[in-house]
C-alpha cells in the first residue's frame, strides 16, 4: 500500500529506513495498511472520545476557562455521543483488530512513518485538530490495536528530522526495541547518552 500522506521527501526517507532494515537482515513484506488506518480514524472520527468525557467531562464542563479550548470543545461535545455509537465502534474495532492480525500473521513487527509531515506552529494553531489528526495517520491505531511501539529518528525530510515507528503485538516490546535499534547508528546512541549525562 502506498503511504499517500507522506511528502515525496518523506517517502524517500521512509524507503531509506526500510532499505537499512533489509541491509541489516530483515525480510520486508508489504501489507495492506488499511485496517490499521481505519482503526486509527476511529480515534478522532469515532465515538471513543465518549470515554474521555466519562473520565474528565464533568471537570472540563465546569472549568472550560482552565482547559485548552480545542480539547475542551472536543470533550464537552463527546457528552452527547449515544452509547449505541460507542458499541458500534467497539464492534468495528474488533473486526479491524482481526483484519490487522491477519495482515501481520507471521511477521514480527510493522514499520511505519512516525509522522507524515512537519507542520509549522502557525499551522497547528490555525487547525489543531486537523493537523494532529493528520500527524497521527500512521500511529493513532497503535493503542487501539494494543500494540507496543518504539519511534526512532532515521534521517531528514522536508527541512527537518524524519523518523519511523516500529510496532509489535502487545507484550513484544523487546522485539520492537531490538528492531528499532537496528535503525539507530552507534553515533546517535552515543550522542543521546552524552546528553543524558
Amino acid at each position: 500500500m502506498t503511504l499517500t500522506e507522506l511528502t515525496p521527501a518523506g517517502a524517500r526517507a521512509f524507503e531509506a529506513a526500510a532499505d537499512a532494515l533489509a541491509a541489516a537482515g530483515a525480510e520486508l513484506v508489504e501489507i495492506d495498511l488499511e485496517p490499521f488506518l481505519e482503526a486509527g480514524r476511529l480515534l478522532y472520527e469515532g465515538a471513543f472520545v465518549a470515554e474521555r468525557f466519562d473520565a474528565v467531562g464533568a471537570f472540563v464542563v465546569a472549568h472550560r476557562d482552565e482547559v485548552d479550548p480545542t480539547v475542551g470543545a472536543i470533550i464537552a461535545a463527546a457528552g452527547s455521543i449515544p452509547v449505541s455509537a460507542v458499541a458500534a465502534d467497539r464492534e468495528r474495532l474488533e473486526a479491524l483488530r482481526l483484519a490487522a492480525g491477519r495482515e501481520l500473521a507471521g511477521a514480527d513487527a510493522l514499520l511505519v512513518p512516525t509522522a507524515p509531515f512537519q507542520p509549522t506552529i502557525a499551522e497547528v494553531a490555525a487547525e489543531p485538530l486537523a493537523v494532529n489528526t493528520r500527524l497521527g495517520t500512521y500511529t493513532s491505531f497503535c493503542n487501539l490495536l494494543d500494540m507496543a511501539a518504539v519511534a526512532v529518528p532515521t534521517g531528514e525530510a522536508d527541512g527537518g528530522q524524519f523518523g519511523v515507528t516500529v510496532m509489535a503485538p502487545a507484550f513484544a516490546d523487546r522485539v520492537a526495541a531490538d528492531i528499532a535499534r537496528l535503525l539507530v547508528s552507534d553515533e546517535h546512541v552515543a550522542r543521546i547518552r552524552r546528553q543524558r549525562g
